[in-house]
């Protein structure tokens, strides 16, 4: 069969696409295994390659559209299902010429005819779509192609040659002024990894979206908590489309202002935008080491409290150090009104005296311990009339453990302060008054410490016997093993903790708690099951998963000594780490009930 008919039956199977532009039938002949001898095998063989009987699909006179649709399904569905004939890999290499023509030519056709997305331009992307930054595709081979492939693999990631082998529906997003950037584009995932599977045909490689923490990036999904999701441009399939759909990007929509979304809804969301930004593999490693050093001091801060709370012991085997036995654990929640944060409208905070429990089992989750929660509420006098509706739903009148106080925005600092500093003990030593150590405890500490420097109260510097800070979210994140920070309430769920209308901040002080309780009585049961696989297994390995990864702080094995917020958050080194007890034995000591040792 001549070129020109070869070419003229391929355009058959194509629903009369434009598709073959570029492609060279004689270098095609040329394949792995033995080529045909005559035209009727070389018919055969490209008909096995589609899965049909070439003949079956021959248009006649009388061929109308239905049957010509059928064909082109065919063409979708079995050419790249079926088995391909393959280019010789050295005439390819020489070339630049595709591995599976045939392939190509079937997932081009589909990438040519992606379902219509119903949105006008402007319109908000539907919710749970997930996209991929335009410009992380372009960055693709330089960020995760080894050098033998990378050469290769970079002519079809060029802008031009992204648009000309398939059809993109483009998404943009506006980021806050004050970041200075530009609007953001995205492409749908799953158009994305249809591209991968043309790149893979084309030269023989098996292109993915990498595994692990780097599949965010490429996955990322809007939307949460009340941040923006993107906005439909239009879709491109040239460079010249592309190139006027970028340059017409609509003025930012009013529903997509942040300027004065809570902390948690800004941090979210610049986190998403982070994503879109590619690294170097300088960056990418300084940022593991990063996040294994933050794992690390997650694990030792959520130990530390186990201590406090009588859950564990020292290292050296000889109990909790005298200050560690009459720790006071504070909770706050701050609640802002979510169109200016600068309305501070309620306060809740929520103490536990460590000397209330020293003598009673914790039970599941701790649960035991939650009556001896003390919950205070207060909410701000000229701000009665807010109530958040937008990001999430607000309920200042729904306190559960207490009465709300209505207080004059000056003087809430000033109750805060007396509930703060109240904590003290007589020392029969010495017959003296002495300040007890506080602990203090939030769900996402700097937004709430921010709000509180709103109202002009340090309340970090201005508590002298502040022990340290901690975060039940960082506490969550450890014991699950996660990266992903997550709400108060999906942590409450986690322990299977009974709660009911959060963002009322006298309760969400309470739950905050509550789960900080819950969270260290857990690991102690993870921590006696990781026991015994030790002993069946033997002390784990430098390679173990979790070692690699610092979701283990064994070289700490008690938490080491309290950090306070003022200082650098550093590894420390506990000096009886490499006893036997730093070694992760379990002990049955008694400061108020069993405890932990060396875990």
């Amino acid at each position: 069969m001549e070129d020109a008919d070869f070419l003229r039956r391929l355009q058959s199977l194509t629903d009369g696409e434009d598709i073959l532009g570029g492609f060279d039938p004689s270098s095609w002949r040329e394949f792995h295994r033995e080529e045909p001898q005559d035209e009727e095998d070389l018919e055969a063989a490209t008909a096995a390659d589609l899965g049909q009987d070439l003949s079956a699909t021959t248009p006649s006179e009388d061929a109308d559209d239905e049957n010509d649709d059928n064909d082109n399904d065919m063409v979708d569905n079995d050419m790249m299902s079926a088995p391909t004939y393959k280019l010789n890999k050295a005439r390819q290499a020489a070339s630049m010429e595709v591995a599976f023509p045939l392939r190509v030519i079937a997932l081009s056709a589909v990438a040519r005819k992606w379902d219509e997305t119903g949105l006008a331009v402007g319109e908000i992307s539907h919710d749970g779509d997930t996209f991929v930054p335009w410009r992380l595709i372009e960055n693709y081979p330089r960020l995760f192609v080894g050098k033998a492939n990378g050469k290769r693999a970079v002519p079809l990631f060029k802008l031009t040659a992204l648009l000309e082998s398939q059809v993109w529906d483009l998404f943009y997003l506006h980021c806050p002024p004050e970041l200075e950037k530009k609007p953001l584009l995205f492409v749908p995932t799953y158009q994305f990894e249809h591209f991968l599977e043309v790149v893979n045909a084309k030269l023989d490689v098996r292109f993915t979206i990498p595994p692990g923490t780097p599949a965010e990036r490429f996955n990322i999904k809007f939307g949460s908590n009340g941040t923006p999701r993107p906005r439909f441009l239009g879709r491109a399939d040239d460079r010249t489309s592309f190139d006027d759909l970028r340059n017409s990007i609509p003025a930012p929509h009013p529903d997509d202002d942040l300027s004065k979304a809570t902390k948690q809804v800004r941090e979210e969301f610049d986190n998403m935008v982070e994503k879109t930004r590619p690294k170097s593999k300088k960056e990418r490693e300084a940022n593991r080491q990063k996040r294994i050093q933050a794992r690390r001091q997650w694990g030792r801060s959520l130990k530390r409290v186990q201590r406090y709370l009588g859950l564990r012991q020292s290292t050296n085997g000889e109990g909790l150090q005298d200050f560690e036995h009459s720790v006071v654990f504070a909770a706050i929640d701050i609640e802002a009104f979510e169109h200016n944060n600068d309305m501070i409208t309620e306060i809740g905070v929520a103490v536990l005296d460590t000397w209330h429990v020293r003598d009673i089992p914790p039970g599941e989750c701790g649960e035991n311990w939650f009556n001896h929660i003390q919950a205070y509420h207060f909410r701000i006098k000229e701000y009665l009339w807010v109530k958040n509706k937008k990001y999430v739903r607000g309920c200042p009148e729904n306190f559960m453990f207490g009465t709300s106080e209505i207080v004059k925005q000056y003087f809430v600092i000033s109750r805060l302060r007396n509930i703060l500093n109240s904590t003290a003990f007589w020392d029969p030593r010495d017959g003296t008054t002495k300040t007890r150590p506080l602990v203090l405890v939030f769900h996402e500490a700097s937004g709430d410490i921010n709000y509180l420097k709103k109202l002009s109260y340090d309340v970090i510097g201005e508590n002298p016997h502040l022990l340290e800070v901690v975060d039940t979210r960082e506490m969550h994140q450890h014991l699950v093993k996660s990266d992903n920070a997550t709400s108060l309430g999906n942590v409450l769920n986690f322990l299977r903790i009974e709660h009911c209308y959060l963002h009322n901040a006298g309760n969400d002080a309470v739950f905050t708690l509550q789960a900080m309780v819950g969270l260290a009585v857990v690991k102690v049961a993870k921590s006696l099951e990781k026991q015994k696989m030790r002993a069946l297994h033997g002390p784990p390995q430098p390679s173990d998963p979790e070692a690699v990864t610092g979701f283990t702080s064994d070289e700490d094995t008690d938490g080491g000594e309290a950090v306070h917020p003022t200082q650098p958050r550093v590894p420390t080194t506990n000096a009886s780490a490499g006893t036997s007890q730093g070694q992760g034995s379990v002990h049955a000591g008694q400061v108020g009930h069993s405890v932990l040792a060396g875990w």
